[in-house]
Order: structure tokens, then C-alpha cells, then sequence
């Protein structure tokens, strides 16, 4: 879409597998990336274990069973925002198309172009690395996995689930609005720029 848009250079944040397509954006397109966030982020994470593990997740039958109850662990659900996102995941994971449509992507984490360490220093944008140190869907340990393969990324921590924007605002906020105003050439973006 970046790229059918002919946007000009700007700053990305992706969370898990928004990070993924941030990710693999910036190494496809380095050009139209001027600053990178990633949050919680897939796409670096790739091992036998976890290919296992994502193959079992993708099957709908395993995904029905297993769903209703990962939601609720690695969301850590703590404000209204996150309660809110919970709800309307755990919704849609009552429903056939919510269970078919998690299952398959679960079953792409498994494929060999969802692994981007082997390309990860394409990667020429500044990038911060944010991550809920309570996410039991892509644990910590795989945030310093993700900020080790990219080149000069910076590692931030917060102590949240898999959306620390939603469980702490204020603190991603501190930390990322400073990333972005250095990445957007000392001007704060805001959202009169956007369009």
C-alpha cells in the first residue's frame, strides 16, 4: 500500500504482526522508512520450536480450544483500552471466521519469508524496539532476539502485555515521541501532518 501510495519517507510503528509488515517494509523499501518502531513485533523469531508451535496453533480445531484462554494471557489486560481490545478479540474468537482467519496466521509464522534475521541488516532506519516484558505470546527473551538483529536498534521495556500502547500510554508515549521527533529531523509529528 506504501508503495502503490508513493508516500514520501516516514516513520512506522508496527505492533506484532504490524511489525512484521513495518519490518520487512523497511527492509524491502529502506527509502520510504525514516524512523521504525517496533512493538511486540513478529518476523524475528523463527526456530524448529516455534515453527512447531505455530504449526500447532494454526490448526483451527487446536486454535478454538486454545484461543479464549491465550487472549486473556498475553493481553495482561489493565486499562479500559486493553479491556476493550481483550473483549473484541475474545469476541471474534467465539466466531467461525475469528478462529479460521487466527489460525492462518498463526500457520504464516511458520513459513520461511516470516523469518527477516537473515535480511535484518537492510534494515538502515533508526529503529526502537519496544516490548511488554508480561507477553506470553512472543516473550521477552524474543524482544532482545529482535533488537539484536537489527542493526544500532535501541531495546525500551515496559511492564506490560503485548500492547503496551494500550496498557501504558503514557510510558510508550515518553519514550517514542522522542525517537520520532529525532526521526522526523528534530520536528515532532503531529496529527495536523497527517492527512
Amino acid at each position: 500500500m506504501v508503495v502503490a501510495l508513493d508516500l514520501p519517507p516516514a516513520a512506522f510503528i508496527g505492533n506484532s504482526v504490524g511489525g512484521f509488515a513495518a519490518a520487512r517494509l523497511a527492509i524491502n523499501e529502506p527509502q520510504r522508512v525514516s524512523g521504525l518502531v517496533l512493538v511486540n513485533s513478529g518476523g524475528f523469531i523463527a526456530s524448529p520450536a516455534s515453527n512447531i508451535y505455530a504449526r500447532v496453533l494454526g490448526r483451527p480445531a487446536v486454535m478454538k480450544r486454545v484461543l479464549p484462554r491465550f487472549i486473556p494471557s498475553y493481553m495482561k489486560a489493565t486499562t479500559d483500552t486493553d479491556r476493550a481490545i481483550q473483549d473484541r478479540e475474545l469476541a471474534r474468537a467465539k466466531t467461525r471466521e475469528g478462529v479460521v482467519l487466527t489460525a492462518a496466521m498463526w500457520r504464516s509464522f511458520a513459513s520461511p519469508e516470516h523469518d527477516l534475521r537473515p535480511r535484518a541488516d537492510r534494515i538502515t532506519a533508526p529503529c526502537l524496539v519496544i516490548w511488554g516484558s508480561k507477553d506470553t505470546a512472543i516473550p521477552m527473551r524474543l524482544g532482545r532476539v529482535t533488537a539484536g538483529a537489527i542493526p544500532g536498534a535501541r531495546l525500551e521495556v515496559l511492564p506490560t502485555g503485548h500492547v503496551p500502547f494500550a496498557s501504558d500510554p503514557d510510558g510508550f508515549l515518553a519514550i517514542v515521541a522522542p525517537f520520532l521527533t529525532a526521526a522526523c529531523g528534530g520536528q515532532a509529528p503531529s496529527l495536523a501532518d497527517m492527512p
